[in-house]
């Protein structure tokens, strides 16, 4: 994960939350700061970004369950 003055960009683990398999991973790029525990699975609403060079997540936000 990359924290920026700008945002935060890091690499969307799809399919991950029980922690044992991974389905995917896309790049997930945030124009804005967000606060999450990187430690603990998250949901993101996010946009598909699809270019003829690059396929990216537009994050818009961050849901993250609290235990």
């Amino acid at each position: 994960m990359e924290r920026t003055e700008n945002g935060i960009v890091c690499d969307f683990l799809a399919g991950y939350a029980d922690l044992k398999k991974i389905d995917g991973k896309i790049e997930l790029r945030f124009s804005h700061m967000a606060t999450f525990d990187e430690g603990e699975p998250f949901e993101v609403l996010a946009r598909l970004c699809i270019t003829d060079s690059e396929s990216y997540l537009e994050g818009r936000t961050i849901f993250q369950p609290r235990n």
